[in-house]
C-alpha cells in the first residue's frame, strides 16, 4: 500500500569521525578539566590533531568528518 503523503523528508546521513587515541584529562584554557583526543574516519581514513572535549562522553560521540560530508 502506498503512503498518502509520500516519504518523509530526512536529512542525509552524516559520516562521523570517532576517537582512536585519547589522553588524560588536563586543565583547559578555562581552568576546567578537559579530555584531549584524536579522531579518525573509518570511511576515508582522515585524522584530526588533538582536540579538546568537555567530557569523555562528548568525545566518544564523535565529530562529523569534513571530507566525507563535503565541508573540507
Amino acid at each position: 500500500m502506498n503512503d498518502l503523503f509520500g516519504p518523509k523528508p530526512r536529512r542525509p546521513r552524516r559520516q562521523m569521525m570517532h576517537v582512536f587515541d585519547a589522553g588524560d584529562a588536563c586543565s583547559g584554557a578555562d581552568g576546567d578539566e578537559v579530555v584531549i583526543a584524536r579522531c579518525r574516519c573509518l570511511a576515508c581514513g582522515g585524522e584530526t590533531e588533538w582536540i579538546e572535549f568537555h567530557t569523555m562522553t562528548e568525545a566518544r560521540r564523535g565529530i562529523p568528518c569534513p571530507q566525507c560530508n563535503g565541508q573540507g
